[in-house]
């Protein structure tokens, strides 16, 4: 039974965190929709992160990850700080994870931005570990009051060697470009959690 349980545990991918599905709409400093940061006070730019085609979920409390799917609940005992508590939905390994990113602003009209996408672990110290889908850049448009769509889904393939059980984390920043039309200053910044269950 034990090997059954871990050969299920190795193929679960993900359990995404965001707010429709938890009350942490992000875990990083300022987690207003509309953002300013120290290089620049007067613009603003919304980031809002949606997920879609979760195969089930997921519950982190003081007690551990428990993971839900097709009848079947797993529990591990990894505790992670009470900050990353909540119901999340769950992805597996091999399956595309839906993701959609939205980004609008406040001001101007044709100002161009890169979005930049990528996934790590997650440590319990809060601090990223391996790679799961290396950065990722769009140069994109917005214009005042109009909202663009960008699809972040991805597929992360198991590497044994490198991805640990717990949680992960998604990051999507947006940067201004500069005369060279390269990344500039930091503009805002999103992040997202999920979870593989058990890799062993």
């Amino acid at each position: 039974m034990r090997k059954f349980v871990n050969m299920l545990c190795a193929s679960i991918f993900v359990c995404f965190i965001f707010g429709c599905t938890s009350d942490h709409e992000t875990l990083i400093e300022n987690d207003a929709k509309y953002q300013t940061t120290k290089n620049s006070k007067k613009e603003k730019v919304g980031i809002e992160v949606e997920f879609f085609n979760e195969r089930g979920t997921t519950v982190t409390n003081e007690n551990g990850i428990y993971y839900s799917f097709s009848g079947i609940t797993i529990h591990e005992n990894k505790v992670y700080p009470e900050a990353y508590w909540g119901t999340y939905p769950l992805y597996f390994f091999g399956q595309e994870a839906g993701i959609r990113i939205k980004c609008d602003t406040l001001i101007g009209n044709n100002k161009k931005y890169i979005v930049r996408i990528a996934a790590y672990i997650l440590k319990t110290d809060g601090s990223n570990g391996a790679v799961l889908l290396a950065p990722v850049d769009q140069k994109v448009v917005l214009k005042k009051n109009q909202t663009l769509e960008i699809d972040g889904s991805f597929t992360a393939i198991f590497d044994p060697s490198n991805h640990e059980s717990g949680l992960d984390r998604l990051e999507v920043s947006v940067f201004q470009t500069n005369s060279q039309g390269k990344i500039g200053k930091l503009i805002a910044k999103k992040e997202a959690v999920f979870c593989p269950p058990e890799l062993q």
